[in-house]
């Protein structure tokens, strides 16, 4: 969601890999501790889009190191080349079961 913040309970679901009941309950959730509001979209008033507080936003500097630290300790001795390969074919893998 810091990347795109706004977006439709639908297109988070694509974008996490997540089936919509899943999706609302994290969305309930993350409701509940004030990190996301959800409002109408405008345009659809069937659709709801999510929006990050400014609590989650103030999260991402805090978080963000960790999140470096582990991708780091998780490709300790990967080349690039390795990495850029396996991303690749996961991501294909992943297309092709949806």
């Amino acid at each position: 969601m810091w990347e795109q913040d706004g977006i439709s309970q639908r297109k988070l679901s694509e974008l996490a890999g997540t089936r919509e009941p899943t999706t609302v309950r994290a969305i309930r959730s993350l409701e509940n501790g004030k990190l996301i509001t959800r409002k109408r979209d405008p345009l659809d008033a069937r659709k709801f889009n999510i929006q990050l507080t400014a609590k989650s936003r103030r999260l991402r500097a805090k978080l963000m190191p960790y999140v470096i630290e582990v991708n780091a300790q998780a490709a300790l001795g990967i080349s690039k080349t390795d990495l850029k390969i396996t991303c690749k074919v996961l991501k294909q893998m992943h297309n092709n079961l949806k």
